[in-house]
Order: structure tokens, then C-alpha cells, then sequence
């Protein structure tokens, strides 16, 4: 949770409303963080347990003084786990990292292979503001056919395809 606010504070305070990027992906940590909560408990029920696993103990230390060697102090990483809290943060960063937050930035959200994301031609001007937009609306200013796919995919397949 640290690494969204961090990493969102720089450009927003965490206190602003409407940045719909680090409000999803403060959802996503919340869920991830509950169910690895979770699935924790079955396995560790104390505190003791996590600090007695010596599997996850010596993958932290690894982690801390491989990983992180270069970094003063480690970065801040901890050189091992004392409770079963810091265990689920680190669970749930690892696989945040690796899934929400990759896919965040690295998958186009709107790609333009979708042509209600960017059509190549309309039939119908953009509503206005304050025009109450129904499915009706949206199908009768969209391209239909051949019309929707040439302008956006021959640039594409022009330059992608062998000559």
C-alpha cells in the first residue's frame, strides 16, 4: 500500500478525489491484501509461526541482503519477519507488483484496436455535454463494416506486413 501512495503522491495527494488510476489500484491492493490475509491464516496462526518458518525466513534474508545490498540500510527492507502483518504486506506486494501494477502500466488501456475508443469515422457529430447519451445514440454515430477497420488497421498491417 506504501508503494501506491508513494508513487501517486509525487504526482496527486492522496487526499485529492477524481485520479481514478491510484483509487483502482488502492482497490485492488485492499482486495489482494484481504485474501492473502486470508489464505495466511490457515497456515500461520501466530505470530510465532511466521517468525519459526525458516523457508520464509531465509527467502526475506535473501531478499534483503542479496537484493537490496546495494541500497543503504537495505533499502528499509526488513532482514526478516516478526509477525505474521509484515509477512501479508510482503505477500501482497509481491503479487500486487507482478499483476495490478504491471498490467497498469504496461497494457494501453485504450487500445486503439477498439473502435468505440477511437473511431476511424463517425455517422453522427459527439454529443454535447449535456445531451443524455443512449445505446441508440452511440450505435447510430459509430462506423459500420469495412468502414471501421480499413483507416485504423491498414496503417498497421501496411508497416508490420512483409513487401
Amino acid at each position: 500500500k506504501q508503494c501506491i501512495t508513494q508513487s501517486t503522491e509525487a504526482v496527486v495527494s492522496t487526499q485529492s478525489t477524481g485520479y481514478l488510476h491510484r483509487d483502482d489500484m488502492m482497490s485492488h491492493w485492499e482486495i489482494l491484501h484481504q485474501y492473502v490475509g486470508e489464505i495466511l491464516q490457515i497456515s500461520y496462526l501466530t505470530d510465532t509461526d511466521v517468525q519459526q518458518d525458516v523457508e520464509i525466513q531465509n527467502m526475506v534474508r535473501e531478499i534483503a541482503e542479496c537484493g537490496f545490498r546495494r541500497f543503504a540500510e537495505g533499502a528499509g527492507f526488513p532482514a526478516v519477519l516478526k509477525t505474521r502483518e509484515q509477512l501479508v504486506e510482503l505477500l501482497t506486494a509481491i503479487i500486487f507488483n507482478f499483476s495490478v501494477y504491471h498490467a497498469s502500466v504496461n497494457f494501453q488501456t485504450l487500445t486503439y484496436a477498439f473502435m468505440p475508443n477511437v473511431p476511424s469515422c463517425m455517422r453522427m457529430p459527439p454529443p454535447q455535454a449535456t445531451e443524455v447519451v443512449t445505446m441508440e445514440r452511440i450505435w447510430r454515430t459509430l462506423p459500420v463494416g469495412e468502414t471501421a477497420s480499413y483507416p485504423t488497421t491498414w496503417p498497421t498491417t501496411s508497416v508490420l506486413s512483409p513487401r
